[in-house]
């Protein structure tokens, strides 16, 4: 692979979420461009283990992006340790153990996890990411994690939903405030992906219908989501700000697929 065509070798990236499932995977593809990488996660071992099985160099930090302290700590330590990151991925998120189910029954303190978890921790870790990027004086790229959730209606999985449209218009705002700064912030907004925690909230019966929805034939694997997130923090989309790809295989161009509340 040709690294320089990515403007990433020797230099920082960082990756919230980054001990398992798509965040490992970011991760292990931001290494394998020559990239260092600072792995951030709520379960510093995670953490670590994936710093470890880096082949460059690489550190893990356990933090809770909830908590601006621990980022602001974490943002220094990276400084400290790595350098200055050009590259910074968000991609805390989820539905915080909250069930899905019919939007008329969603409490109002399940809403409130579901937002902390997915806004309220991409704008403190964004906040700490334009902190280190603007100080470079180069500026840099950021990318968070939306979904497709987030994109298009949602039964069942409201609160998600409108977390992560939330995400989307955080995305934009920040990309035209911090663009004077050379800031990019874009996002990647992708279907369900082939985790183990993923499997873990989808049944066989939903995953079969999603399947036979996907135009491309195949649900995503955490590689094939972190190809997308790898173009739009490199030097290949230095003209792109602002922007949300759906990565999906297609899935949201047609009408064929059931939605949640009638398969279960």
């Amino acid at each position: 692979m040709n690294t320089d065509l990515f403007g990433l070798a020797g230099r920082v990236a960082v990756v919230t979420g980054g001990g398992q499932g798509l965040g490992r995977g970011i991760c292990e593809l931001f290494a394998a461009v020559g990239a260092k990488v600072a792995v951030l996660d709520i379960d510093a071992d995670l953490a670590d283990d994936v710093a470890r099985s880096l082949p460059t160099e690489a550190i893990g930090l356990g933090v809770d992006v909830r908590h601006k302290a621990e980022l602001d700590d974490a943002t220094a330590d990276v400084l400290r340790r790595l350098g200055a990151p050009v590259a910074w991925v968000n991609n805390v998120g989820g539905l915080a153990g909250v069930a899905a189910g019919p939007t008329i029954e969603l409490a109002a303190g399940d809403l409130a996890l579901v937002l902390e978890l997915n806004v309220t921790g991409t704008l403190l870790a964004c906040q700490s990411a334009i902190g280190a990027l603007a100080a470079t004086g180069e500026g840099g790229a950021i990318v968070n994690i939306c979904s497709l959730q987030g994109m298009k209606g949602s039964p069942h999985l409201a609160a998600y939903g409108a977390a992560k449209a939330a995400v989307a218009q955080l995305t934009q705002t920040l990309a035209l405030e911090h663009a004077p700064q050379h800031i990019r912030v874009n996002a990647v907004a992708p279907s369900f992906v082939e985790t183990p925690a993923s499997a873990l909230l989808v049944s066989d019966e939903r995953r079969a219908a999603s399947l036979r929805s996907i135009p491309l034939g195949f649900i995503s694997q955490p590689a094939d989501i972190a190809g997308t997130v790898l173009a739009l923090a490199s030097d290949l989309t230095r003209f792109v700000t602002g922007q949300v790809i759906i990565a999906d295989g297609g899935l949201s161009l047609t009408t064929a697929r059931p939605h949640r509340a009638q398969i279960g």
